[in-house]
Protein backbone atom coordinates (compact mmCIF):
# COMPACT_ATOMS: atom_id res chain seq x y z
CA UNK A 1 0.00 0.00 0.00
CA UNK A 2 1.26 3.56 -0.44
CA UNK A 3 0.10 6.90 0.87
CA UNK A 4 -0.52 9.87 -1.46
CA UNK A 5 -1.13 13.72 -1.55
CA UNK A 6 -4.80 13.83 -3.21
CA UNK A 7 -4.57 16.96 -5.57
CA UNK A 8 -6.65 18.18 -8.52
CA UNK A 9 -5.25 15.76 -10.59
CA UNK A 10 -6.40 12.51 -9.02
CA UNK A 11 -8.93 13.32 -6.58
CA UNK A 12 -11.67 12.11 -8.93
CA UNK A 13 -10.33 8.64 -8.09
CA UNK A 14 -11.20 8.98 -4.83
CA UNK A 15 -14.82 10.63 -4.80
CA UNK A 16 -16.88 7.33 -4.12
CA UNK A 17 -14.53 7.80 -0.82
CA UNK A 18 -15.50 11.09 1.02
CA UNK A 19 -17.92 13.70 0.97
CA UNK A 20 -17.32 16.45 -2.45
CA UNK A 21 -17.22 19.49 0.22
CA UNK A 22 -14.57 17.87 1.84
CA UNK A 23 -12.54 15.91 -0.99
CA UNK A 24 -12.59 19.17 -3.50
CA UNK A 25 -11.50 21.70 -0.87
CA UNK A 26 -8.28 22.49 -1.64
CA UNK A 27 -7.83 24.79 1.59
CA UNK A 28 -7.87 20.93 3.71
CA UNK A 29 -5.18 18.63 3.33
CA UNK A 30 -5.89 15.70 1.75
CA UNK A 31 -4.76 11.84 1.35
CA UNK A 32 -5.20 9.32 0.43
CA UNK A 33 -4.32 5.25 0.27
CA UNK A 34 -3.42 3.33 -2.84
CA UNK A 35 -3.83 -0.62 -2.16
CA UNK A 36 -3.81 -2.93 -4.96
CA UNK A 37 -3.12 -0.19 -7.63
CA UNK A 38 -6.68 0.79 -6.17
CA UNK A 39 -7.80 3.46 -3.97
CA UNK A 40 -8.72 2.51 -0.75
CA UNK A 41 -8.58 4.91 2.01
CA UNK A 42 -9.27 8.51 2.03
CA UNK A 43 -8.00 11.09 5.37
CA UNK A 44 -9.38 14.90 5.22
CA UNK A 45 -6.99 16.74 7.94
CA UNK A 46 -7.75 20.68 9.30
CA UNK A 47 -5.88 22.36 11.89
CA UNK A 48 -6.93 24.45 14.94
CA UNK A 49 -4.44 26.25 16.54
CA UNK A 50 -1.04 24.05 17.17
CA UNK A 51 -3.51 20.58 16.84
CA UNK A 52 -3.73 18.69 13.90
CA UNK A 53 -7.70 17.80 13.11
CA UNK A 54 -8.85 14.81 11.34
CA UNK A 55 -12.19 15.70 9.28
CA UNK A 56 -13.18 12.53 7.71
CA UNK A 57 -11.29 8.91 7.80
CA UNK A 58 -12.84 6.28 5.72
CA UNK A 59 -11.96 2.97 3.75
CA UNK A 60 -13.40 1.46 1.42
CA UNK A 61 -15.45 -1.46 3.19
CA UNK A 62 -14.59 -4.37 0.67
CA UNK A 63 -10.70 -3.63 1.42
CA UNK A 64 -10.72 -3.65 5.63
CA UNK A 65 -9.03 -5.60 7.62
CA UNK A 66 -5.75 -5.14 5.68
CA UNK A 67 -4.44 -2.68 7.79
CA UNK A 68 -5.28 -0.05 5.48
CA UNK A 69 -6.68 2.79 8.17
CA UNK A 70 -4.14 1.80 10.77
CA UNK A 71 -1.51 2.59 7.87
CA UNK A 72 -3.33 5.52 7.00
CA UNK A 73 -3.07 6.73 10.49
CA UNK A 74 0.23 6.46 11.27
CA UNK A 75 1.40 7.87 8.23
CA UNK A 76 -0.72 11.44 8.63
CA UNK A 77 0.20 11.31 12.39
CA UNK A 78 4.36 11.27 10.66
CA UNK A 79 3.62 14.16 9.08
CA UNK A 80 1.50 16.47 11.71
CA UNK A 81 4.69 16.01 14.05
CA UNK A 82 7.15 16.27 11.18
CA UNK A 83 5.35 19.59 10.13
CA UNK A 84 5.44 21.09 14.23
CA UNK A 85 1.79 20.38 15.45
CA UNK A 86 1.98 19.23 19.32
CA UNK A 87 -0.76 16.91 18.41
CA UNK A 88 -3.93 15.47 16.44
CA UNK A 89 -7.66 15.24 17.66
CA UNK A 90 -11.17 13.57 16.08
CA UNK A 91 -14.78 14.74 17.05
CA UNK A 92 -16.68 12.09 17.08
CA UNK A 93 -20.06 10.61 18.16
CA UNK A 94 -19.82 7.97 21.22
CA UNK A 95 -22.21 5.37 19.09
CA UNK A 96 -19.96 5.10 16.29
CA UNK A 97 -18.36 2.21 18.55
CA UNK A 98 -15.89 0.55 15.66
CA UNK A 99 -14.43 4.58 15.58
CA UNK A 100 -13.85 4.59 18.58
CA UNK A 101 -11.96 0.94 19.44
CA UNK A 102 -9.88 1.74 16.14
CA UNK A 103 -8.94 5.17 17.59
CA UNK A 104 -8.25 3.72 21.00
CA UNK A 105 -5.62 0.99 19.46
CA UNK A 106 -3.82 3.60 17.52
CA UNK A 107 -2.93 5.22 20.32
CA UNK A 108 -5.47 8.03 20.68
CA UNK A 109 -6.73 8.78 24.45
CA UNK A 110 -10.88 8.47 24.01
CA UNK A 111 -13.11 10.79 26.52
CA UNK A 112 -16.29 12.24 26.21
CA UNK A 113 -16.19 16.05 24.93
CA UNK A 114 -18.34 18.35 27.23
CA UNK A 115 -17.25 21.67 25.00
CA UNK A 116 -20.11 21.07 22.60
CA UNK A 117 -23.61 22.96 23.07
CA UNK A 118 -26.75 22.89 20.87
CA UNK A 119 -29.78 24.94 21.34
CA UNK A 120 -33.14 24.54 19.19
CA UNK A 121 -32.75 27.28 16.03
CA UNK A 122 -36.47 28.48 16.88
CA UNK A 123 -35.64 29.21 19.81
CA UNK A 124 -33.47 31.80 18.85
CA UNK A 125 -34.64 33.63 15.32
CA UNK A 126 -37.90 33.86 16.82
CA UNK A 127 -37.37 34.28 20.57
CA UNK A 128 -39.05 38.08 22.03
CA UNK A 129 -35.26 38.73 22.86
CA UNK A 130 -34.29 38.91 19.71
CA UNK A 131 -37.21 41.30 18.48
CA UNK A 132 -36.63 43.02 21.47
CA UNK A 133 -32.58 43.90 20.09
CA UNK A 134 -32.31 47.27 18.73
CA UNK A 135 -31.91 48.00 15.14
CA UNK A 136 -28.81 48.88 13.69
CA UNK A 137 -27.63 52.61 13.62
CA UNK A 138 -27.72 53.51 10.11
CA UNK A 139 -24.25 53.33 8.33
CA UNK A 140 -23.27 53.16 4.65
CA UNK A 141 -21.24 50.57 5.68
CA UNK A 142 -22.99 47.41 4.44
CA UNK A 143 -22.88 43.48 5.36
CA UNK A 144 -21.23 41.21 3.07
CA UNK A 145 -21.29 37.18 2.93
CA UNK A 146 -18.93 35.51 1.51
CA UNK A 147 -20.62 35.06 -1.90
CA UNK A 148 -19.80 38.57 -2.14
CA UNK A 149 -16.34 39.79 -3.37
CA UNK A 150 -15.82 42.24 -1.49
CA UNK A 151 -17.23 39.86 1.65
CA UNK A 152 -14.59 37.59 0.66
CA UNK A 153 -11.39 39.99 0.39
CA UNK A 154 -12.40 41.23 3.97
CA UNK A 155 -12.67 37.15 4.82
CA UNK A 156 -8.96 36.59 3.81
CA UNK A 157 -7.75 40.05 5.13
CA UNK A 158 -9.19 39.01 8.33
CA UNK A 159 -7.58 35.80 8.99
CA UNK A 160 -4.31 37.33 8.13
CA UNK A 161 -4.49 39.85 10.56
CA UNK A 162 -5.69 37.89 13.00
CA UNK A 163 -3.77 35.35 12.56
CA UNK A 164 -6.01 32.48 12.24
CA UNK A 165 -5.77 29.39 10.34
CA UNK A 166 -8.07 29.13 7.13
CA UNK A 167 -8.39 25.78 7.54
CA UNK A 168 -10.75 26.23 10.77
CA UNK A 169 -13.13 27.58 8.16
CA UNK A 170 -12.94 24.74 5.48
CA UNK A 171 -16.58 23.48 5.89
CA UNK A 172 -18.74 27.51 6.62
CA UNK A 173 -21.14 27.68 4.02
CA UNK A 174 -20.78 31.10 2.13
CA UNK A 175 -24.68 32.51 2.13
CA UNK A 176 -24.46 31.85 5.94
CA UNK A 177 -21.54 34.06 6.96
CA UNK A 178 -22.32 38.13 7.83
CA UNK A 179 -19.10 40.59 7.94
CA UNK A 180 -19.59 44.10 9.34
CA UNK A 181 -17.01 46.23 8.78
CA UNK A 182 -16.82 49.55 11.09
CA UNK A 183 -16.26 52.27 8.81
CA UNK A 184 -14.56 54.36 11.89
CA UNK A 185 -11.33 52.00 12.60
CA UNK A 186 -12.10 48.99 9.59
CA UNK A 187 -12.71 46.73 12.47
CA UNK A 188 -14.33 43.42 11.78
CA UNK A 189 -17.13 41.47 13.54
CA UNK A 190 -18.66 38.69 12.08
CA UNK A 191 -20.30 35.44 12.40
CA UNK A 192 -19.35 32.17 10.13
CA UNK A 193 -21.56 29.22 10.05
CA UNK A 194 -21.82 26.12 8.56
CA UNK A 195 -25.02 24.36 7.12
CA UNK A 196 -24.79 20.68 8.18
CA UNK A 197 -26.82 17.67 6.73
CA UNK A 198 -29.18 17.23 9.18
CA UNK A 199 -29.68 20.89 8.80
CA UNK A 200 -28.22 21.90 12.02
CA UNK A 201 -26.00 25.09 12.10
CA UNK A 202 -22.32 24.86 13.56
CA UNK A 203 -21.54 28.19 14.51
CA UNK A 204 -17.69 27.63 13.37
CA UNK A 205 -16.00 31.39 14.48
CA UNK A 206 -16.91 34.65 15.42
CA UNK A 207 -15.14 37.64 15.58
CA UNK A 208 -16.06 41.16 17.12
CA UNK A 209 -15.01 44.64 16.90
CA UNK A 210 -16.22 45.26 20.27
CA UNK A 211 -19.24 47.17 20.11
CA UNK A 212 -22.39 46.85 20.40
CA UNK A 213 -22.97 48.06 16.43
CA UNK A 214 -21.09 45.12 14.75
CA UNK A 215 -22.61 42.64 17.11
CA UNK A 216 -26.07 43.46 16.66
CA UNK A 217 -25.61 44.19 12.72
CA UNK A 218 -24.65 40.91 12.04
CA UNK A 219 -27.02 38.86 14.31
CA UNK A 220 -29.94 40.65 13.10
CA UNK A 221 -28.63 40.23 9.47
CA UNK A 222 -28.26 36.33 9.82
CA UNK A 223 -31.27 36.03 11.72
CA UNK A 224 -32.95 37.41 8.70
CA UNK A 225 -31.37 34.64 6.27
CA UNK A 226 -31.99 31.88 8.17
CA UNK A 227 -35.70 32.99 8.24
CA UNK A 228 -35.63 33.78 4.59
CA UNK A 229 -34.37 30.46 3.48
CA UNK A 230 -36.31 28.73 6.33
CA UNK A 231 -33.38 26.80 8.19
CA UNK A 232 -35.22 26.76 11.33
CA UNK A 233 -35.87 23.14 12.20
CA UNK A 234 -32.49 21.85 13.52
CA UNK A 235 -30.74 23.47 15.84
CA UNK A 236 -27.46 25.55 16.67
CA UNK A 237 -24.69 23.92 17.25
CA UNK A 238 -21.43 25.73 19.52
CA UNK A 239 -18.39 24.92 20.70
CA UNK A 240 -16.21 26.40 23.42
CA UNK A 241 -13.94 28.25 20.49
CA UNK A 242 -17.70 30.83 20.43
CA UNK A 243 -17.67 31.38 23.66
CA UNK A 244 -18.63 34.79 23.18
CA UNK A 245 -21.50 33.58 20.88
CA UNK A 246 -22.36 30.33 23.53
CA UNK A 247 -23.12 33.70 26.20
CA UNK A 248 -25.28 35.13 23.95
CA UNK A 249 -27.26 32.42 23.46
CA UNK A 250 -27.00 31.90 27.59
CA UNK A 251 -28.02 35.45 28.10
CA UNK A 252 -31.47 35.58 25.63
CA UNK A 253 -32.62 32.21 26.87
CA UNK A 254 -32.07 31.87 30.43
CA UNK A 255 -30.00 28.22 29.56
CA UNK A 256 -27.17 27.20 31.45
CA UNK A 257 -24.66 25.80 28.68
CA UNK A 258 -23.72 22.88 31.06
CA UNK A 259 -26.95 21.77 32.28
CA UNK A 260 -29.25 22.89 29.66
CA UNK A 261 -27.10 23.11 26.17
CA UNK A 262 -24.43 20.30 26.70
CA UNK A 263 -24.04 17.50 23.80
CA UNK A 264 -23.71 14.66 26.08
CA UNK A 265 -22.77 11.92 23.91
CA UNK A 266 -19.87 13.51 21.80
CA UNK A 267 -16.52 11.91 22.13
CA UNK A 268 -13.10 12.95 21.56
CA UNK A 269 -9.58 11.41 20.99
CA UNK A 270 -6.15 13.16 21.30
CA UNK A 271 -2.68 11.71 20.18
CA UNK A 272 -0.15 13.60 21.43
CA UNK A 273 3.60 13.60 20.29
CA UNK A 274 5.67 13.39 23.39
Amino acid sequence: MQLTRIEKENEGAFAHLCPDEMLFNENLLRFGVIDDDEPACVCVTGACENMGAILWIYTDPEKRGRGIGTYMMEQVAGFAEENGLEGIMVDFYSRDNDLDDFLSDAGFLVSYDHNYYHVPISEIVYSREMDLLPDPLKSDAPVFTLADPYGQMIFKETIKNHGLDPRIFAKISPELCAIYENPKGKKISGIFLSELDDGDLYVNYMISDESLQGLITVIKFLRDIIVSKDITNGEFIFSDRVGKAVSFIESITELDRVEDMTIPDRMQAVKLFV
